[in-house]
């Protein structure tokens, strides 16, 4: 049977009509939402640092090496800057992914502490927490090298005969954080001399 010409335009527009709901929004609007990345941190206790990490790689390494990883199947890296090999903010506060070089946080993630249960913050758009937080990045207080403000630009770090963070050290002082803390002191808490070895180090899932 021919239809008329009239009704066979409004079948075929149906048909295009029901297409266009069935085909995948290709702006993404009608995608599910992307959840968001979780990593944890966990305090880096025993062996106790000095300044002479042996570089942002040396730090890193002791944080994969150390037996308070909370996941071993995973890498982890230093919470730590020297503003060349590893920077989180130029300017206060920095919102612009940009201004990292070699960070360790991750944008608009969520940070846990090393049991995985309880949220210490999400970062902003340049892997940077604001203040106050949820919770402190480790259930145990301790002074941890930071080499951080509490604005997130570079501070005081130790700059040894290797070059930053390496070497034997002079009397010099760098920053630290207050790994149990809620405010900016989680970051920078004071400072520390260079060739103290006692201290701590944040690390940080990758």
């Amino acid at each position: 049977m021919r239809l008329p010409v009239l009704a066979l335009l409004v079948l075929i527009n149906c048909q295009n009509f029901g297409n266009f709901w069935d085909t995948p929004d290709n702006s993404g609007k009608n995608k599910p939402p992307v959840a968001p990345v979780k990593k944890r941190m966990f305090l880096h206790t025993s062996p106790t640092v000095g300044g002479n990490l042996g570089g942002i790689a040396g730090a890193d390494a002791t944080c994969n090496a150390s037996a308070q990883r909370p996941d071993i199947t995973v890498t982890y890296a230093a919470l730590i800057a020297d503003g060349a090999a590893r920077r989180a903010c130029v300017n206060p506060n920095c919102t612009d992914p940009g201004e990292n070089i070699g960070w360790v946080l991750k944008p608009n993630a969520i940070y846990l502490q090393a049991a995985g249960t309880v949220q210490i913050a999400t970062t902003n758009s340049a892997g940077i927490f604001t203040f106050p937080l949820s919770a402190a990045p480790s259930a145990s207080a301790g002074f941890y090298l930071s080499g951080l403000n509490p604005d997130w630009t570079t501070g005081q770090i130790c700059v040894g005969a290797g070059g930053n963070w390496s070497g034997t050290m002079s009397a010099t002082n760098c920053h630290g954080g207050q790994a149990g803390a809620f405010d900016a002191t989680s970051i920078q808490n004071g400072i520390v001399g260079c060739t103290s070895a006692t201290n701590y180090l944040l690390c940080v899932e990758q």
